[in-house]
């Protein structure tokens, strides 16, 4: 006759509902707090690298967790910093923006703002006695850019006038004034039959030069031309860029979050968000230049 075991299921059941009892009865246990989120920026794009811990602290207070900036000398560490995942999120001048967007399909959390808006143009100019309407009558003038790597004073205007059907190189007599305002000045001195600035360069000579906008007249505009961004790195989670964005573009809309962007990365300074698309251009450009 086989002998019964004992059986230990009672004993089982009666240790688990202790087990309950017990965890319903403890307090609480406090959530583990997050690990800092990290942010990197340029020291080259900061009006006064030593307030990063200010826009920590107000990052800090709206996102409800640590938050550490780094300023870095180089811009090229910061792709580095995204794509190793040192840095949670970094602030990219436009070009580096457009080539790690292209290369590493990084998520876009926001654009810079500046004076109101996340872009800008490029501001086709020439002499009003000159007739012109539009990039197609510039063959054959004397044309001005601002320097080699400036984006709405050379970079983006060469690509958009090669598409007019103007060639550069061959079309136009060149030169590089060295100054949005050097432009304008050099075509109301009839130095240049036209040229290109940032929109509108005329403002800034007009007050030597009342009669500029009579002298100097505007034919055209280019695409926008996006302002820096912050971009976040592979695998972070989509809420957390978003509370970042939300945090970032709430702290251009108050005075209180105003006052430290533009004591940190300088005056009217601010985010705002926009789609990847914007940096397009940027990349043509990248392709074509560099």
């Amino acid at each position: 006759m086989r002998k019964q075991g004992t059986d230990v299921r009672p004993l089982l059941i009666a240790t688990a509902l202790g087990a309950l009892i017990l965890a319903a009865c403890s307090p609480p246990q406090p959530d583990p707090t997050p690990d800092p989120l990290v942010f990197g920026v340029p020291s080259v794009l900061t009006a006064n690298p030593g307030q990063a811990a200010q826009f920590a602290a107000e990052l800090e207070r709206r996102l409800d967790r640590p938050v550490t900036v780094q300023t870095v000398d180089r811009a090229v560490d910061l792709t580095q910093s995204l794509e190793d995942g040192t840095f949670d999120f970094a602030h990219l001048p436009p070009s580096m923006t457009a080539q790690t967007i292209a290369a590493l399909e990084l998520p876009l959390v926001a654009i810079v703002s500046r004076g109101g808006g996340t872009t800008y143009r490029a501001q086709y100019n020439a002499r009003c006695d000159l007739g012109l309407t539009g990039l197609g009558d510039l063959a054959g003038l004397r044309f001005g850019f601002v320097s080699n790597r400036s984006a709405s004073g050379h970079l983006v205007p060469y690509l958009e006038l090669t598409d007019a059907g103007i060639d550069p190189e061959v079309d136009l007599t060149t030169s590089f004034a060295g100054s949005h305002d050097a432009v304008i000045l050099g075509i109301y001195a009839n130095d240049l039959d036209a040229g290109v600035s940032w929109e509108d360069a005329r403002v800034a000579v007009s007050g030597d030069h009342p009669d500029v906008n009579d002298v100097v007249c505007v034919i055209g505009y280019s695409t926008p031309i996006p302002n820096d961004a912050v971009l976040a790195r592979a695998g972070l989670g989509a809420d957390v860029r978003t509370a970042m964005q939300e945090a970032l573009v709430a702290m251009t809309a108050d005075d209180a979050g105003r006052a430290v962007l533009n004591g940190f990365l300088g005056s009217d300074v601010g985010y705002g968000t926009g789609p990847a698309s914007l940096y397009d251009v940027m990349i043509r450009v990248m392709e074509e230049f560099y």
